[in-house]
């Protein structure tokens, strides 16, 4: 698998709160900024809970531009749509140690 399928596979797993695809794509000591201020999780076990709550916004997620990929990260614009049709654009920076996620970054542009 690519660094892009990588991303790819994370940024769909965590929008459909897959924790099954979170087990296989992210390593146990995963770190992962959200886009809220207390959203930052230190390890699979947190971020799987954290998704597994909001499993209930039923999201769907794009790439709005082919991301930036390098060796062992990809950073990009995407886009999120909940179940009730609204959106929010976001910018996502996730770095791979192999196929699996180390780190990621969730932020909305302000201003």
């Amino acid at each position: 698998m690519t660094v892009r399928e990588s991303a790819d596979a994370v940024l769909a797993a965590f929008a459909r709160s897959d924790l099954d695809a979170v087990k296989r794509l992210c390593a146990e000591d995963v770190v992962v900024f959200g886009t809220d201020v207390e959203e930052v999780w230190h390890d699979r076990r947190a971020l799987a809970g954290a998704l597994d709550a909001m499993r209930e916004l039923d999201l769907r997620v794009r790439w709005l531009e082919y991301p930036a990929v390098g060796e062992d990260w990809v950073a990009g614009p995407a886009e999120f749509t909940l179940g009730d049709g609204s959106t929010l654009a976001v910018r996502v920076s996730m770095v791979f140690d192999g196929a699996r996620l180390v780190h990621a970054h969730y932020s909305v542009a302000v201003g």
